[in-house]
């Protein structure tokens, strides 16, 4: 049976290669900075989801023909000091990785540690 991410992986590969492989270094990156969370496959919304076991659903890597977004359910609450975040509605904010667009492994562990400790 595959796993989670292997299932995730099998979506990516249906996008250009350079979105996929930003959503795998994505979902790699978060699992690296937080093994609490556990990913759940969301072949409908062509998504890996992540739920910590307090908190529930945390955020989510989506995959788009010409971007991977980092979904926040919870966003407009998260600080946002540099305005990395992108939306407009009642609660969720994303960040868009587009082609090119560096990773940051610190801006993703304390967007999720801050989005974790607002659900638990």
């Amino acid at each position: 049976m595959p796993t989670e991410i292997e299932i995730f992986a099998e979506m990516a590969g249906d996008y250009p290669a350079e979105v996929g492989a930003i959503a795998l270094k994505l979902a790699n990156t978060i699992l690296i900075s937080h093994p609490e969370l556990m990913p759940r496959a969301l072949p409908g919304w062509r998504a890996l989801s992540f739920h910590h076991p307090k908190a529930g659903y945390v955020c989510g890597v989506f995959l788009m023909v010409e971007k991977t977004s980092l979904v926040f359910e919870h966003g407009r609450l998260l600080s946002d000091p540099e305005g990395i975040l992108e939306g407009q509605g009642a609660r969720v904010r994303f960040v868009p990785f587009a082609p090119g667009r560096e990773i940051s492994h610190g801006m993703i562990w304390a967007y999720i540690n801050e989005a974790i400790s607002i659900k638990a």
